[in-house]
């Protein structure tokens, strides 16, 4: 696992890992109005791009796994986003990274 800063052209996959987080992992410890409210917020990429370009540290986790072709893709296991003022505005794990220490 490797953490890096957030790259424009990771907009459109951590738009993806946070629906997808939310639908798995929330399920699983909160209502199912609670979820719809979460998935009606699902940040589309150009939202998630603007919103990096404030001056907030935006961290993503990532691993590079390589294909049967012998290329390297990223694969997306996490991301955080920490306002200038300390609030942390997202903190969103891809279901196959959950309980792997990601987050932490």
């Amino acid at each position: 696992m490797m953490i890096r800063h957030y790259q424009s052209e990771d907009a459109a996959a951590l738009s993806d890992l946070y629906r997808n987080s939310v639908m798995e992992l929330g399920r699983r410890h909160y209502t199912a109005a609670q979820v719809a409210a979460w998935l009606s917020l699902t940040p589309d990429p150009a939202r998630l791009d603007r919103l990096a370009q404030d001056g907030r540290l935006r961290l993503v986790a990532v691993d590079e796994v390589e294909q049967d072709s012998g290329t390297k893709r990223t694969r997306y296991l996490g991301f955080a986003d920490l306002e200038r003022d300390g609030h942390l505005h997202f903190l969103y794990v891809a279901p196959a990274a959950a309980g792997t220490g990601v987050a932490g």
